[in-house]
């Protein structure tokens, strides 16, 4: 039950849509710092993050 901090696949679930209007996002705030980055490339996704309980 060890997790590193990077992000792993089983972190990054979720699916990527290019969109040309509106952002939705569903995830932690070191995520979406990350997102953030790509909205300034001038790129919209959509990202929704599955969490397993």
């Amino acid at each position: 039950m060890g997790k590193n901090d990077r992000p792993s696949d089983e972190t990054w679930l979720g699916v990527m849509t290019l969109r040309n209007k509106g952002l939705e996002v569903s995830l932690p705030r070191p995520f979406q710092r990350e997102l953030w980055d790509l909205m300034e490339n001038n790129v919209l996704m959509t990202v929704f993050s599955r969490s397993e309980a």
